[in-house]
Formats: structure tokens, sequence, C-alpha cells
């Protein structure tokens, strides 16, 4: 029997990697989000830095602080997915599609 716990932080990592994935595939380069973009109404950024803290173990998504816009502005720090984040996300495209 599956843990429901480990099933539901599976589910939200998850969640977050296709945010990431989603901003990434509109630039066509990295892209990194902060975590107040991230967040929403059901998941705070308390949770969301959390999961990421994960995903950058785990090789999933990467962080970067001193980011600046197009515009030459301070952004200040965001997450972005990683290539094996989107072939982690493909891999259960596929296994979804079986």
């Amino acid at each position: 029997m599956t843990n429901p716990l480990l099933a539901a932080k599976r589910r939200l990592e998850q969640h977050v990697l296709r945010l990431l994935a989603d901003a990434y595939k509109a630039n066509q380069d990295f892209c990194y989000l902060t975590l107040k973009a991230l967040e929403t109404p059901e998941i705070n950024c308390e949770i969301i830095r959390a999961i990421l803290i994960d995903l950058r173990k785990d090789g999933l998504a990467t962080y970067a602080k001193g980011l600046w816009t197009d515009d030459g502005e301070l952004a200040g720090s965001g997450y972005a997915i990683t290539p094996d984040g989107r072939d982690y996300l493909r891999a259960l495209e596929l296994e979804a599609a079986k």
C-alpha cells in the first residue's frame, strides 16, 4: 500500500515542477520564478520553499540569486527547472499514457 503522505508530497513536487516547466516553455531558456510567483491560495511560500529544497537536492530544480530582468533591473532570486526535471516530467507523462 502506498503511503498517502508520500503520495501527496510527490503530487506537490510534480505540481511545482510543472509550474517551472511551463515558465521554461514560454521562454525557451531558463526562466527563474520567485517563491511568490509559485505561491497559490492553497500552497503558501513555506510549503513551496520546502518542496523546492527537495527538488534541488534531487537535481530537478535549480536556484539562482542576483537575477536581472531583461530591462536591467535587479530581480532578486528564483528557481528554474533543470534538464533532469524536464526529463522526469516527460517520463511521468509517458507512464500516464500507458
